[in-house]
């Protein structure tokens, strides 16, 4: 009977393309496919013979974590209803998706089915859904702990924590790249079973700025493959490392290679997936946003320091308030009278941000409200400039000694680095990221005109942006000779 059971089950079992392997409840008899066995290396005799103990060992010990596969194991044998899934890596570099559900017949447990899953080493065949969740838990704890102003090498530190469980790889590296810091962020996850440190390494990249052309773009180097130029200037070390491929990733701040994410695989030559690639770039998009997020608080801290405790702070923003802005207008005003020389004012205002506050709270709109103020003020970083929140969702400009040529150059920087801080909106008409409208306008003051013309001139121009779709600028109308003629006579015609 049992003969004829096995001769039943064994076709069944190998028409899956992934391993198979069913335990019968008293554990008594184990059956499993073909690519369970190849998975595993079991000679057939370990197969058919070996007693259920001894076949779950000798699987075990194909994982770098045996313990933490015995332990769902275990798990499953004393919960025999429990339904399990994992991501799992053996010790030659394979990655392994492990699933398990209790088999019943008529409601009463008769044993238990397990789901082999390989993925990382078919170039065609796309991660699976488990898989892809893991990745993306990872990419919203990043963003979770951005929002949060975690510290970048927090943050960084559990990235690389995360690689290791993610991919079968032997370390995930990041390296601070910088020549003016001697000794920058530096941060190593290693397999137990290649501890070697990666000092020499470090110090390697860190002096040699010439090589930081080659990370400047995604990089995959695969030792006794690649012979270009650049991959042999850095095969040497690597081959200390016992590095058989190594895939790289810069991060990119502002258009300046802040440094590299590195994955190092040492069993062998590994073919990344596409998807995998994908993944790895957006999650360096990621922390090059968590790190550029610290240094506008940083700057915003030095910045904090300089400003006096007084009325004309916004509590908010910690930027000067509309009073400020009206005091500091007033005095460049009649400053550049004199001097004649230009002054432009901007006014840029959240495009929906109604619609924003609505859609993710007062929380994350006030949270909204910094980062912009923040990306506008790093934006105007000459002494006299000066960046005010005049209303709720509206900041104000003032550049002294400004053209509307040059106002121009400053309204797109501002657009562009708000647009860098990807706040999602995705409830917004136009765009899927908080996006800003500017009005804006330039003039040579003259003392029989007062500043509220330019203002107003400018406020008009930003509602013609706003009105036109938000994410772009406007230019008022220019104030020409007549125009102050005919302000100095309006409040005579007034009465």
């Amino acid at each position: 009977m049992e003969l004829q059971a096995h001769t039943l089950i064994k076709p069944i079992l190998n028409s899956f393309d992934w391993g198979v392997m069913v335990v019968l409840d008293d554990q008594t008899q184990v059956f499993m496919n073909d690519t369970c066995a190849q998975l595993f290396q079991l000679s057939d005799e370990t197969r058919e013979f070996a007693p259920y103990d001894e076949q779950i060992a000798h699987i075990g010990r194909q994982f770098r974590d045996q313990a933490a596969f015995l332990g769902e194991i275990h798990d499953t044998e004393n919960q025999p209803l429990l339904e399990t899934q994992e991501l799992f890596h053996t010790i030659d570099g394979r990655s392994l998706e492990i699933a398990s559900q209790p088999i019943t017949a008529d409601y009463v447990l008769v044993g238990r089915i397990w789901h082999f899953r390989e993925f990382t080493n078919h170039p065609n065949q796309g991660s699976t859904a488990f898989v892809r969740g893991k990745r993306q838990a990872l990419i919203a704890t990043v963003v979770a702990q951005t929002y949060h102003q975690r510290h970048p090498k927090e943050i960084l530190s559990n990235v690389v924590n995360a690689l290791g469980e993610v991919f079968a790889i032997e370390r995930a590296l990041i390296y601070q790249l910088d020549s003016e810091i001697h000794d920058g962020l530096r941060l190593e996850w290693l397999h137990k079973s290649f501890p070697q440190k990666c000092g020499d390494y470090y110090r390697y990249l860190q002096n040699n700025p010439w090589i930081w052309n080659f990370y400047s773009q995604v990089q995959c180097v695969h030792l006794g493959r690649d012979d270009t130029d650049a991959s042999r200037k850095i095969h040497q070390i690597l081959d200390q490392l016992q590095v058989q491929t190594c895939l790289s990733f810069p991060i990119i701040i502002h258009d300046r290679l802040w440094g590299v994410l590195l994955l190092h695989c040492c069993h062998g030559h590994r073919e990344w997936l596409p998807d995998e690639i994908e993944f790895l770039e957006t999650l360096s998009n990621q922390m090059a946003i968590a790190i550029h997020q610290d240094e506008l608080n940083a700057r915003l801290t030095t910045t904090q320091n300089q400003i006096r405790a007084t009325n004309t702070t916004d509590e908010l923003t910690l930027i000067p308030n509309a009073r400020r802005f009206e005091q500091v207008l007033e005095k460049e005003w009649q400053r550049l009278a004199r001097e004649e020389l230009p002054l432009a004012i901007l006014y840029c205002r959240i495009d929906y941000f109604d619609l924003y506050q609505e859609t993710y709270g007062e929380e994350l709109a006030d949270g909204c409200l910094q980062q912009v103020s923040w990306a506008i003020a790093l934006v105007c970083q000459r002494p006299a400039d000066l960046v005010a929140r005049c209303g709720r969702e509206e900041f104000g400009v003032i550049l002294p000694n400004t053209d509307l040529d040059g106002a121009l150059y400053i309204a797109d920087q501002i657009l562009t680095s708000v647009q860098k801080l990807r706040i999602s909106h995705l409830q917004s008409p136009r765009e899927q990221y908080v996006s800003l409208s500017v009005g804006m306008n330039a003039f040579i003051p003259n003392l029989t005109i007062l500043p509220s013309e330019l203002i107003q001139s400018a406020q008009q121009a930003l509602d013609a942006a706003a009105q036109a779709g938000g994410n772009q600028i406007k230019v008022g109308e220019m104030l020409t000779l007549e125009d102050i003629a005919l302000s100095a006579v309006n409040p005579a015609l007034d009465w």
